[in-house]
């Protein structure tokens, strides 16, 4: 009996202690970063994939940023003549916005790496800024927030993407998870010991893709333009995040719960190729939280068995004390992030996700490699 009511305060402790670390994202240090007055010269980078929809409306407020010296340059993988037609107008009209593609025939690579080295080879600017054509910024004073964030030593910035819809069960769940992420990521730069970003809301020194050479360390995988490169590049003293209310963007569109699983299948890829401790904690910390949900089963069993209330009783305590700080904490997250607070539907939220993570580590090792990665064949190199 003691042994049970033991191991659930031993997994309350844990996922307390997780949840404390996304206290950095409220100190005062953060909240009152002091703002550089430097503009340097900055490249904006999208890669465009059959987003013809959203992609007018992101350029759109792209071109009206109050920023006094930035370009804008387009890597085009859409067939769709609408959009070629559109990229051709606005360079006609904008000196500073450029456009160009990606053949149509290039084979055994990831086309979004190659668009982005495309993109950062052409770029005439020092610092380099990204996002989705899929997204917007928030304000027009984006890249203005976004670069105020860099100092000396900084050569990595990064931000948050609001992920705005919540008008369904699915899009809750999306927007819970999106929100997570960004409290993981962003909480963990601040503690200078594990990193990843984002790429619909990321910016980064030129010459630092330059003294990585790019992404050849993860050139075989589909995904790992952002997570990946981040892991790889960012040092202690060397990133920074950018909370300003100025510095966010936006989904214009709703995700698919099919094209949100792939995303997260793909994360998860890039996940395994993250090495340390941290890391790995990171990556089980839904196994904690499922023995947690679970814990409450063994509980009843005990009670059936036993007559004792007091396993049960512990588990109800602990699982109102952890929902009760996680709700108050993401409230105050949602509000510094500029996201919708999902309000009490978190422990059935962390259910479906938990059980969603479960799933997909089981199945994880018995995915063919195409599901997921891009090997370069040298037979068939050699053939071309």
């Amino acid at each position: 009996m003691f042994s049970a009511m033991l191991f659930v305060l031993i997994l309350f402790i844990i996922l307390l202690l997780y949840q404390l670390r996304f206290l950095r994202l409220f100190g005062k240090k953060n909240e009152n970063q002091p703002e550089s007055a430097a503009q340097p010269p900055v490249t904006v980078i999208l890669y465009t994939s059959d987003c013809e929809e959203t992609l007018p409306q992101t350029l759109e407020i792209l071109l009206k940023q109050n920023y006094p010296n930035y370009e804008i340059i387009v890597v085009n993988n859409d067939r769709n003549n609408e959009t070629e037609d559109l990229l051709k107008r606005i360079a006609a009209e904008h000196t500073n916005f450029y456009h160009t593609y990606i053949p149509h025939d290039v084979r055994y690579l990831s086309r979004k790496k190659l668009a982005l080295t495309l993109g950062i080879k052409a770029a005439h600017h020092p610092y380099l800024l990204f996002t989705e054509p899929d997204c917007s910024p928030v304000s027009e004073n984006w890249i203005a927030a976004m670069m105020q964030a860099y100092r000396n030593d900084t050569d990595i910035v990064l931000g948050y993407c609001v992920y705005p819809f919540h008008n369904t069960l699915t899009q809750k769940l999306i927007a819970y998870a999106n929100l997570t992420d960004g409290m993981s990521y962003l909480s963990s730069a601040l503690s200078s010991s594990f990193y990843r970003g984002d790429g619909r809301n990321l910016s980064y020194r030129k010459t630092l893709f330059a003294k990585a050479q790019g992404f050849r360390n993860h050139l075989d995988l589909l995904a790992g333009e952002d997570d990946l490169f981040i892991y790889d590049t960012a040092q202690k003293g060397n990133i920074r995040i950018c909370l300003s209310s100025d510095s966010f963007t936006r989904n214009l569109q709703p995700i698919s719960w099919k094209h949100w699983k792939q995303k997260e299948l793909q994360r998860s890829v890039s996940a395994h190729q993250f090495h340390g401790l941290r890391p790995f904690l990171l990556r089980i910390e839904p196994l904690f939280l499922a023995l947690f949900l679970l814990s409450i089963f063994g509980g009843t069993a005990l009670f059936f068995l036993t007559g004792d209330w007091l396993p049960i009783a512990a588990w109800g305590i602990s699982y109102l004390l952890y929902y009760l700080g996680k709700t108050l904490l993401y409230h105050k997250a949602a509000r510094l992030l500029q996201s919708p607070f999902i309000g009490w539907n978190l422990p059935f939220f962390d259910i479906f996700l938990v059980s969603h993570f479960l799933v997909s580590a089981i199945r994880y090792p018995f995915l063919k490699k195409s599901h997921y990665i891009f090997r370069v064949s040298r037979k068939q190199n050699l053939k071309k």
